[in-house]
């Protein structure tokens, strides 16, 4: 629950969130404990070394901490675009109407997934939203594009649609 809930919260390393979590074993269960275990001595004197949580995440792990702390609470908004696929990457037809998941993985490309990670078709770019963010996809008849609704921080995408 909790490495899924820095990741929510913006942590874009999987790696990072799993250190941290089997390192420092913490316990928080709403937005308000994970600001206040963030804000703890604890993790602060963490932070002041180098390579924490590991020597590859320490500079992300830097950046979602002070993103985490240093900003007010922004208003989450909702977005629809209209997005290519790469027909070539299908791996299984997408079904019109149910919802899938939106991931985008270390090496730019963005998958289109089942909500149990399979993967269904690759999407044409890269999403360039580093804001917190959910996405999630869906499908309507006839149409050869995925319909990626974004509910996350900030009033804008700086991706722009294609």
């Amino acid at each position: 629950l909790m490495m899924a809930m820095l990741i929510r919260a913006g942590l874009p390393s999987r790696e990072a969130a799993k250190a941290v979590i089997d390192y420092l074993e913490p316990e928080f269960i709403d937005n308000t404990g994970l600001i206040r275990w963030l804000r703890s001595n604890e993790v602060a004197e963490l932070i002041d070394t180098l390579n924490w949580p590991t020597a590859e995440t320490a500079s992300l792990w830097h950046h979602f901490r002070g993103e985490m702390l240093g900003g007010a609470s922004q208003r989450w908004t909702s977005r629809k675009m209209r997005r290519n696929i790469e027909l070539a990457t299908e791996v299984r037809p997408p079904v019109v109407g149910l919802p899938y998941r939106v991931e985008e993985l270390e090496d730019g490309s963005v998958w289109i997934n089942t909500p149990d990670f399979q993967p269904v078709v690759m999407l044409r770019g890269a999403m360039r939203d580093r804001l917190p963010s959910v996405l999630s996809a869906r499908f309507e008849e006839g149409s050869r594009q995925a319909i990626v609704k974004r509910l996350g921080r900030g009033g804008r995408t700086s991706r722009s649609e294609r």
